[in-house]
């Protein structure tokens, strides 16, 4: 059995409550647990912490999710966040230490918990650090290779059009990861807008959304409606709004 994609969507939303600041640990998990009470899955609290949280059916807990967390400005490590961000749009993921950390992390649990089916999802940040490990890591590459179940699914994942970042993947091993690996984004998202000219594996598939106006509607928004400066910050309002993990959940 494998969530529905809106259930994955919740769960690689909840990762980012893990990220928050000046809560503790404990408090963290409940509010993550609480977020997703209703996809019948539970974290797991060995093998979470503030950049993947492991989440096991609860009639089945070698059902297995991994979901990696997405850039969190103003969470316990934001800073080193924007830094990941930066070296996906240069090209130079090889030097940061996050994607390693996530695929040692990844190996371990996979390891230890031995799932009979795994999945993997991520949003925005940790769409591209699911890339990254599925690219990079023999044991997951084994894994699948095996014949286990296993299906990975992102969300807006930040994506080069020109560079690969180090996630690259052979003719063989590509084509097996074909009907496994899915890449969700919106038509408007530019974080993952690389994806449509530089897609590594897997299948992309774009969702088009209609941005709400009402989100603008102060008095401030009107005064500066169709001058410069309010075109720009509708943009900027647009382009986060694409970017919002919320698209891909159903209500």
């Amino acid at each position: 059995m494998n969530p529905s994609t809106s259930s994955l969507a919740k769960l690689a939303r909840a990762s980012y409550t893990m990220g928050e600041k000046g809560k503790s640990k404990m408090k963290r998990m409940e509010e993550t647990q609480d977020s997703v009470a209703d996809t019948d899955y539970i974290l797991n609290p060995k093998y979470s912490n503030s950049e993947i949280s492991v989440f096991q059916l609860k009639t089945d807990p070698q059902n297995i999710v991994i979901s990696m967390r997405g850039t969190k400005v103003g969470g316990r490590r934001g800073n080193i966040d924007l830094v990941n961000d930066l070296s996906i749009a240069t090209g130079r993921v090889e030097n940061e230490s996050t994607f390693k950390r996530r695929k040692k992390k990844t190996n371990q649990i996979i390891k230890d918990l031995s799932p009979t089916t795994l999945n993997l999802t991520g949003h925005s940040l940790g769409g591209t650090t699911t890339n990254y490990t599925i690219a990079n890591s023999n044991i997951v590459r084994k894994y699948i290779k095996s014949g286990n179940n296993f299906s990975a699914t992102t969300f807006d994942a930040g994506a080069h059009p020109l560079y690969n970042n180090n996630i690259t993947v052979g003719k063989g091993y590509g084509k097996i990861l074909e009907n496994k690996v899915n890449h969700y984004r919106t038509d408007k998202d530019v974080v993952s807008i690389g994806l449509l000219t530089n897609n590594p594996f897997g299948k992309v598939k774009s969702k088009k959304i209609k941005y709400d106006k009402k989100n603008s509607s102060n008095l401030y928004d009107q005064l500066i409606k169709g001058t410069v400066l309010g075109k720009i910050k509708q943009f900027t309002n647009e382009t986060l709004d694409a970017h919002k993990i919320d698209h891909f959940i159903d209500d």
